[in-house]
């Protein structure tokens, strides 16, 4: 242990917990968990969780911060939910630390579309600002534009992330706000397709920040799925499936099983899907399921085939997405009256325009 903690500084924190588990360092295990910056439970949460069940000593109001926030975005709301309420109203945890786990609780129940369960957070949150730490401020203002941008808010969230560019300003001029900056202009790209319905306009932002280089691998990945997004929608198969293999490359495992389920209906490679449906059910999150569904249902479609679905049906996650692509599976069958059941059963489900344009599509058929 002695030469473990000697040495620990050559290791990344992640590398330094894991190193503690395998040599059943406990101790010191425990107080990296509890240390206040590393934010080991955003990077990793499945593992914060099991190395917080090792470690022996009482839990600290930090310690428990921290795994609510990892029970979060692991979709864990009804087991973080009540710890959370009790620990922002706690007077153990530092304002910076209730305002962080305030933050995480919006964004997770934003992308999990709980918005009424959201909103007294999100409320809550917006009562904090401003707050004199400009990072801090740039975690809440980001969190707060997802929560709105969820709900088809998107002039509210375009004007958050406005907000957002202007608190980078007060940072000391350097790599970290140049990082910054181009990541609020990467949502600000995308806020530009949702309110005007530019994909040309959209693209060339993307492509300009991918020019000029200097992203982290979160926006290395996002600048790349969401250009070719825009790739695809302007007809370039060719430079959406490149730009996806890109993407691949900084994918964590539950945005690369995305990247892959758009490889596969662009490449319209219907035989992955049945694995990749299976994978993106473990991950317990809705959309997700639901969206490699319907990519499985458009590739087949895109492959010329509109009886297949029928068969496949009931193995897949039923949602706006995929109920949008059985309409084309109903109709093309002459079910006629069953098209336009699942038309109006789609309609305004979802704010995006992506979506809309699909069920734009979709009506003009029936």
């Amino acid at each position: 242990h002695a030469v473990l903690e000697r040495e620990a500084g050559r290791l990344t924190p992640l590398q330094r917990a894991a190193a503690f588990e395998r040599s059943g360092h406990l101790v010191a295990l425990a107080k990296l968990l509890d240390s206040g910056h590393l934010d080991l439970q955003g990077q990793q949460p499945t593992d914060y969780l099991r190395w917080n069940d090792l470690v022996p000593e009482p839990e600290s109001p930090r310690r428990r911060a921290h795994a609510c926030e990892a029970l979060l975005l692991l979709n864990r709301y009804d087991e973080a939910l009540p710890d959370v309420d009790r620990l922002l109203e706690s007077e153990l945890l530092t304002p910076t630390e209730r305002v962080s786990l305030n933050s995480v609780t919006v964004y997770a129940l934003s992308i999990a579309k709980r918005f009424e369960q959201c909103a007294p957070y999100a409320e809550r949150l917006r009562a904090a600002l401003p707050l004199a730490d400009p990072m801090m401020m740039g975690r809440v203002l980001t969190n707060l534009a997802q929560y709105e941008y969820m709900q088809g808010h998107h002039e509210l969230a375009e004007a958050t992330i406005s907000e957002l560019l202007e608190s980078y300003y007060l940072l000391e001029p350097g790599p970290v706000r140049a990082l910054l900056e181009k990541k609020a202009r990467l949502s600000l790209h995308a806020m530009t397709w949702e309110t005007r319905g530019s994909a040309e306009e959209s693209l060339a932002g993307q492509l300009q920040m991918l020019e000029q280089g200097g992203l982290d691998q979160h926006s290395n990945l996002s600048v790349r799925q969401n250009a070719s997004v825009n790739m695809a929608i302007l007809w370039d198969v060719e430079g959406a499936v490149g730009m996806l293999r890109e993407a691949l490359q900084y994918a964590a495992p539950y945005n690369r099983l995305m990247v892959e389920a758009m490889l596969a209906y662009l490449e319209l490679d219907t035989e992955k899907f049945p694995q990749l449906l299976t994978a993106a059910r473990r991950w317990g999150q809705h959309e997700l399921s639901e969206r490699v569904s319907a990519l499985w249902l458009r590739a087949l479609r895109f492959s010329g085939d509109l009886t297949t679905g029928a068969s496949i049906a009931g193995t897949l996650q039923m949602g706006p997405y995929t109920k949008l692509e059985l309409l084309w599976v109903a109709e093309a069958a002459g079910h006629h009256e069953e098209a336009r059941r699942l038309l109006e059963e789609t309609r305004g489900a979802y704010p995006y325009r992506e979506f809309m344009l699909h069920w734009q599509a979709a009506a003009f058929l029936v």
